[in-house]
């Protein structure tokens, strides 16, 4: 058999096929490839995890939520993300949040910050308008 028909026969043709591990890549890696530049919010260098996520409210207020409390990630295009911790219910809504959603379910989010002055100025294919916080305990 050929090489050709070889690669094509164990998948190694594939466009998730990473070349450099010689295995098939996982779609959240391949998807993961670039860091995104947004004034909305901020990842880590690939390889690199949060230790928490830095929330910030247009008014000046910031929490910390640790990863360690294990969140988790639901994302509705209607009605936004919402992240629910032991203690914390956050929901951020705003325009074209599927990549952020993506990035927080992998743990590699740094920060979120709501737009500053709370209107869309459609610079960007995300915008964050609000960022609400409940208390659970």
């Amino acid at each position: 058999m050929d090489k050709q028909k070889l690669k094509e026969k164990w998948g190694a043709g594939s466009q998730n096929w990473d070349v450099n591990k010689k295995q098939p890549a996982s779609p959240s890696a391949t998807s993961f490839s670039s860091r995104p530049k947004s004034e909305y919010y901020g990842v880590f260098e690939p390889n690199t995890y949060a230790n928490s996520l830095k929330l910030i409210k247009r008014d000046g207020q910031i929490v910390f939520m640790p990863y360690s409390q294990q969140p988790i990630i639901f994302y509705d295009p209607s009605s936004g993300i919402s992240i629910k911790s032991i203690s914390l219910q956050i929901t951020v809504t705003g325009r074209g949040l599927a990549p952020l959603a993506e990035w927080l379910g992998a743990n590699r989010v740094k920060w979120i910050k709501e737009c500053s002055t709370g209107i869309d100025d459609k610079n960007e294919q995300l915008f964050v308008m609000d960022i609400e916080f409940e208390d659970l305990s």
